[in-house]
């Protein structure tokens, strides 16, 4: 007992700065251990996706040259049947072309088929049968010409030549069936390759962008605390302007954090791009995966330019928007309602939401033809006694919309992703005059909101309120 309590009397705490140390250091060690194992994952794959084509390769060439030596021989035979009916030596090049082509062949299959034990007997099988097929054509050849045709008609009538040709005929065959069947085989294992690679790359984006998020979390609270102890150690008169040098330093650090996040997903980009896309299905999926990697990125700009604080509506809207900046106020109106702030989490998931319509709308929506419009507005719920709020998207004159066969993760995101995130409830009504999306949420929740007026953009004036978004 006494040595227990002299260890433990000896063991030194750590100190808060050891603590704010490792707290800072352990997100980056675990963002090296992941890239290095993200690293060998993604080497096996690629050593596996390889091995799986060079298997397709392959088995393309043994049936290739399957088909080649039975043509041969069918080439060979038609010159021995020619000339034994007319005795004309020039039906002979086709027969002298298809033996040649066809031991060819023959040579190159055994080639391929070294290390595969399977084909082995039907090769050795198929050896044996050309040879023979071989010396009954020179045969019947070489007894036309020394006891006539008749006597080499004769010869052929005993159908050993028939024989030989239809068993070389059905190994041939054998060797397709097992060839096809093993080409089919490295397909699928490659198709599942490819959909395992494509949800790596998804897992590997997301938990990367989760650990530079709250890296920049990290990096504000350092901020925070060394805010405090200045406050504590410097004067009042230097108060002011150690604190503007700190916050100065906490943006620099967070635009450079978002400038390395953004080199990062770039890559990541650049990763989806060059992979060997097998379907249209897994190419539709990393133009999607691509987009809303940008919709992210738009989103945490803003929250930077905030300093992290709470989220304007309307200023969330125009980052969305902005790359229809050229319709805002002409095909795209945005009618104000109350000021209504949103915290880093949920700018991010209603940003994601606002991109899906505006890309849903760019191809297949109002905004794919010319005639398009759409209106974004929001106001108190009459309903609830303007205890929750409601934003409503509305598209017109562009194309009837259906409802998707099956939803996919953007209807996921316009759908119960942001009515969660929100503690809300969200509505697609997809009329023959257009989509309208509809987003309920409380208003508690979203701090103090104030009128805004009646300001808006619409395609008919030139004046807007000063809050609302702009072209950028």
């Amino acid at each position: 007992m006494p040595n227990s309590q002299s260890n433990g009397a000896s063991a030194k705490p750590r100190t808060p700065r050891q603590i704010v140390w490792f707290e800072r250091i352990s997100p980056l060690v675990l963002l090296i251990v992941w890239a290095g194992v993200t690293a060998i994952i993604s080497v096996l794959f690629i050593r596996t996706m390889d091995e799986s084509r060079m298997r397709v390769r392959a088995t393309h060439d043994v049936l290739l040259a399957a088909r080649k030596l039975l043509g041969a021989a069918t080439d060979a035979e038609s010159g021995q049947r020619g000339y034994l009916i007319t005795l004309n030596e020039s039906y002979l090049a086709s027969y002298h072309i298809g033996l040649a082509t066809a031991a060819a062949e023959l040579g190159s299959l055994e080639t391929m088929s070294r290390h595969r034990p399977q084909q082995s007997a039907r090769l050795v099988e198929l050896r044996g049968l050309w040879t023979a097929k071989a010396d009954e054509l020179a045969a019947t050849i070489e007894l036309a010409r020394k006891s006539g045709v008749e006597a080499a008609q004769a010869e052929v009538n005993r159908h050993l030549g028939k024989n030989l040709m239809d068993r070389i005929r059905q190994v041939v065959s054998d060797l397709e069936v097992y060839e096809t069947a093993s080409r089919n085989a490295a397909i699928r294992e490659q198709t599942v390759l490819d959909k395992q690679v494509f949800v790596f790359i998804q897992l590997t984006t997301f938990a990367t962008f989760a650990a530079l998020l709250y890296l920049l979390y990290q990096a504000r609270q350092a901020a925070s605390q060394l805010e405090k102890e200045v406050a504590i150690r410097l004067s009042a008169e230097d108060l002011g302007r150690e604190r503007a040098e700190q916050t100065l330093q906490v943006r620099i650090m967070n635009r450079e954090l978002v400038h390395r996040t953004k080199n990062l997903i770039t890559v990541i980009q650049a990763i989806v791009r060059n992979q060997d896309i097998a379907t249209p299905e897994t190419a539709k999926y990393a133009a999607g995966l691509s987009s809303r990697l940008v919709s992210l990125a738009a989103t945490m700009d803003i929250l930077v330019r905030e300093n992290w604080s709470q989220l304007a509506l309307e200023d969330l809207i125009a980052g969305q928007l902005a790359h229809f900046s050229e319709d805002i106020g002409r095909r795209i109106a945005v009618k104000h309602g109350p000021t209504i702030k949103f915290s880093a989490s949920e700018s991010q998931m209603l940003g994601l939401a606002l991109h899906e319509l505006g890309t849903n709308a760019a191809k297949y929506g109002a905004l794919s033809v010319p005639d398009g419009r759409i209106e974004i507005c929001w106001n108190e719920d009459p309903d609830r006694d303007g205890n929750a709020i409601v934003l409503r998207w509305q598209e017109t004159g562009g194309p009837a919309p259906s409802p998707p066969i099956q939803k996919g993760f953007g209807s996921r995101i316009t759908g119960p992703l942001v009515a969660r995130a929100l503690s809300g409830a969200a509505d697609t009504d997809y009329r023959p005059d257009g989509l309208i999306w509809t987003l309920t949420f409380p208003r508690e929740r979203h701090g103090e909101l104030r009128d805004s007026g009646a300001g808006n953009m619409t395609a008919g004036s030139a004046e807007g309120t000063t809050s609302g978004p702009q072209p950028v």
